[in-house]
């Protein structure tokens, strides 16, 4: 089995840490922060108490987990 070695301590991320990756506000209560790899990109986003996100779509694969709370995904 091939061995995997990172780089270094730039290639891990703390998604805890508020100050973490490139901050985006995607709307008025939903604030975000992205990290950006050589070949995907991951996205970390905090909705605000009932808190809408806008229908779009995107023409790659995305996946979405629910750390905390509860939503409807609505596709």
């Amino acid at each position: 089995m091939p061995q995997t070695f990172m780089s270094g301590i730039e290639d891990l991320f703390n998604v805890d840490d508020l100050v973490a990756g490139i901050p985006r506000e995607l709307s008025n209560g939903i604030k975000a922060q992205v990290f950006q790899g050589d070949q995907s990109t991951f996205m970390i986003a905090r909705f605000g108490p009932n808190m809408p996100g806008r229908i779009h779509k995107h023409p790659h694969e995305q996946w979405h987990f629910v750390l905390e709370g509860s939503c409807t995904r609505v596709h």
